[in-house]
């Protein structure tokens, strides 16, 4: 359920900020909002926490961060295994090493999945992940923006009078050129339909996220007492995937004055 749930948030670019062990759960499920963020800008390496000067809790390191967690509730739960196992902790250690072995091969395996339905695959290849992390690394190259490239080449793939993404929010680089170019070539060596390409990606790839400039401004509002923007956020962040002119100013990436480099604990 971790290894889903931290693929599940690294596919739409969030970050939690303060993964400590009490803020996991065995359900599988996200709890403690305080300085988490959506990144804008795509750095693997992306930190937004105040308290995290070091980058333990970096948007790369979610992942490992969730095995380390997990090593401690085996801990925890060793007294209970030994005497599961009949008094043999080795027995007892090896089976729990064994369990968290899985931990990562389960993540890559979420991950890989998710990044492939946001390329329009239904099906996992070693071509579609190497594709993917060339697309990333170009993303990080060029510091584009993460939710919007990916809903960018989600309208690539429409007609073009069907592309409110590219024409009036945001446009992909030259840079991007021959990585689409072979995106193409790949969809068409696995006979993959355009038109079903973009109906997967478009229930994949949000348009609108809590951005952090937006989250500011509603709550610099409500601290005045006007709940009116954030009331107006919280509608369109309930249909994140479809874009309405009217909400273009929720989609749009911050300005470098507006962007928000740093949350906090107690947001």
């Amino acid at each position: 359920a971790q290894s889903r749930l931290i693929a599940q948030w690294m596919s739409l670019g969030f970050i939690h900020g303060v993964m400590n062990t009490d803020n996991m759960l065995l359900c599988g499920e996200t709890v403690d909002y305080g300085p988490c963020a959506f990144m804008d800008g795509y750095d693997p390496m992306k930190v937004f926490s105040s308290i995290d000067t070091q980058g333990r809790y970096a948007f790369a390191n979610q992942a490992e961060i969730g095995r380390w967690n997990l090593s401690w509730l085996a801990q925890a739960l060793l007294p209970l295994m030994t005497e599961a196992a009949g008094g043999d902790e080795k027995n007892a250690l090896k089976k729990a090493e064994s369990i968290l072995q899985n931990y990562t091969t389960l993540f890559l395996a979420h991950y890989q999945s998710f990044l492939a339905e946001k390329l329009g695959f239904r099906d996992v290849h070693a071509e579609v992940n190497e594709l993917s992390l060339k697309l990333l690394q170009l993303m990080a190259q060029e510091n584009a923006d993460y939710t919007l490239t990916f809903r960018a080449l989600t309208d690539y793939l429409a007609p073009a009078d069907r592309q409110p993404i590219l024409q009036t929010v945001h446009k992909l680089s030259a840079a991007f050129t021959p990585w689409i170019q072979d995106w193409q070539a790949l969809l068409a060596h696995h006979k993959t339909d355009h038109t079903q390409a973009r109906q997967l990606m478009a229930e994949k790839n949000p348009v609108f996220i809590p951005r952090n400039h937006i989250v500011e401004i509603a709550i610099q509002q409500a601290m005045q007492g006007d709940y009116a923007f954030f009331n107006r956020m919280a509608d369109v962040l309930n249909t994140p995937f479809t874009y309405l002119e009217e909400h273009r100013e929720f989609a749009i990436a911050p300005t470098p004055e507006q962007e928000v480099r740093q949350t906090f604990c107690g947001t």
